[in-house]
């Protein structure tokens, strides 16, 4: 049995809606974030993420407007 098939079980006993979609998210994100390499690549994303929003606002700032 897999670390999924009684959270998935769970899913399907208990509806998840609204309030509980959200901590369902929450607590699914936390367990993924368990892992260091998991934690790693996270950071590594959000790195990139960055450097690309500062990219595009620095190519905004330097383009003339049309």
């Amino acid at each position: 049995m897999n670390s999924f098939s009684r959270e998935t079980a769970a899913i399907k006993i208990f509806p998840v809606t609204g309030e509980n979609m959200k901590n369902a998210l929450l607590a699914a994100i936390a367990n993924w974030l368990r892992k260091p390499e998991n934690r790693a690549k996270a950071k590594r994303t959000a790195k990139q993420l960055q450097t690309r929003y500062q990219a595009r606002k620095a190519s905004k700032r330097t383009s003339p407007r049309r």
